[in-house]
């Protein structure tokens, strides 16, 4: 992957690293992208909720942090313009509602493509989305309403 931002290396943005799976990416990302050839940036509302392996990695100095808020446009692409991230990786959480127009993630992906597209980098880097929201833990009682294909439904419709 070809980066063309201000650093050297290839970057790499997270959001929402406090979480059941976004602590695991970060730990991931940390342990295993090589210092000297990723810049790993994590995105965080509060920098005191992350878990031991993150505060870890942070006191290194192998993951910088920028402050902010998922749910704050300005904030979010101030960053990706700052950043100039080559991948993103959004594990922000969908939330156990049915009503997912509360999702932070509804207004989040729009913001970071809009974002990508103002700082050129549209083309470039690559978005990925990771949830655990199929897999609650613990788990949803059988008489909730909430599955993975309603969710995947009223996704297709944040589309149309």
């Amino acid at each position: 992957m070809s980066s063309t931002s201000s650093s050297a290396k290839p970057t790499l943005l997270l959001f929402g690293v406090t979480g059941m799976t976004g602590k695991h990416v970060l730990a991931q990302a940390a342990a295993s992208l090589p210092s000297d050839q990723w810049r790993v940036v994590a995105f965080v509302r509060s920098p005191s909720k992350l878990d031991a392996a993150g505060a870890a990695a942070v006191a290194s100095g192998r993951v910088e942090v920028v402050q902010g808020d998922c749910a704050d446009a300005a904030a979010v692409a101030a960053c990706i313009t700052s950043v100039r991230p080559d991948a993103i990786v959004l594990t922000t959480n969908v939330g156990f509602s049915n009503d997912l127009t509360k999702s932070v993630n509804k207004g989040l992906l729009p913001v970071v493509t809009d974002a990508l597209a103002s700082s050129g980098r549209l083309e470039a880097c690559r978005v990925i989305y990771l949830s655990g929201a199929a897999s609650p833990n613990p788990p949803v009682p059988a008489d909730y309403p909430y599955s993975f294909i309603q969710w995947a439904v009223q996704i297709k419709v944040w589309q149309a």
